[in-house]
């Protein structure tokens, strides 16, 4: 278990001289291990229409100060050597941030264009915003359908023309007093920290769905990855399952196949009318990826 952020001896933060001191939002970019796309992530918010509060969390192995030379000045960059489950990055990120509107960007993710403000101008009704999300392009512009199957099998409620009622409320971004009324994230738990805070939330204020806000991705671009992606996946949920909310591995892996299965049939009748063509390409391959998943949680042990 990583250790609490009170406990982090080792903690730098370093604020950029040109960070805008009065941001209308701030965003905490998630990062492990220095992950090596970061600089894309934060490029991806410093070409925005709106100026940014930006916060790099970035805990465990090594450090983002060289692959972010040229970002420095425009970032607060907060590192720690004790690697934090995402509850404690998210909060770390709230605690060195200062705008009335926390978002939050994984390190492996990109944001599109006008993804500040569609978020803002939604925040003006609103105290929680949730988001989309699309496989991101390769180096060539094209997404690859085992890009697109991932995204399929992991977020299909996520996609942007998904209707309200169906989507997934997750990529959510939070006016600061809500972390005052519900508290902070969870920062034991290894996945699902954001499931647990959004549902105290959600016994108040249902967010809204804004499918103009997409991030894009990053899922992996081969199937052997793509199969372990999805094995860990399936280990992940059932850690969570036997913390949060106990079900049998049978019935997880049970629903998860359904529900692939589900999406497949969903993917061949719309076609390439409501999905992108290399989307319904990919159909076929959602429910292959699914049983890896769904072995990764009939085959969970007490270690991930």
């Amino acid at each position: 278990m990583p250790s609490p952020l009170a406990q982090i001896a080792d903690l730098s933060v370093t604020r950029g001289v040109r960070v805008p001191v009065a941001a209308p939002i701030a965003v905490v970019v998630m990062s492990t291990d220095s992950y090596p796309f970061t600089a894309d992530a934060v490029a991806s918010l410093t070409t925005q229409n709106i100026r940014a509060e930006i916060v790099v969390v970035n805990t465990g192995r090594g450090s983002l100060q060289p692959a972010l030379s040229k970002l420095l000045d425009e970032i607060v960059l907060v590192e720690t050597g004790e690697r934090q489950f995402a509850g404690g990055t998210r909060n770390l990120g709230i605690q060195h941030s200062q705008a009335p509107i926390i978002a939050f960007l994984a390190a492996d993710c990109m944001a599109t264009p006008n993804w500040l403000s569609h978020r803002l101008r939604t925040h003006e009704r609103t105290t929680t915003v949730a988001s989309a999300l699309l496989p991101a392009p390769a180096k060539d512009g094209r997404v690859r359908a085992i890009s697109w199957a991932s995204c399929l099998t992991t977020h299909f409620a996520r996609l942007p023309h998904t209707p309200s009622e169906r989507a997934v409320l997750f990529g959510l971004s939070y006016r600061r007093e809500l972390f005052d009324m519900f508290g902070s994230f969870d920062e034991q738990i290894r996945v699902g920290e954001d499931t647990l805070l959004n549902e105290k939330i959600e016994r108040v204020e249902r967010p809204v769905w804004n499918p103009q806000i997409v991030t894009l991705h990053r899922y992996p671009a081969a199937l052997r990855p793509a199969l372990i992606d999805q094995f860990h996946r399936g280990r992940r949920l059932v850690r969570f399952s036997r913390s949060v909310r106990p079900r049998s591995r049978l019935a997880l892996a049970a629903g998860n196949m359904k529900r692939a299965i589900k999406i497949a049939f969903e993917l061949a009748q719309a076609g390439t009318f409501q999905f992108p063509h290399e989307a319904v390409k990919a159909c076929w391959l959602v429910p292959i990826l699914a049983a890896a998943m769904s072995a990764g949680i009939l085959v969970s042990f007490d270690r991930d």
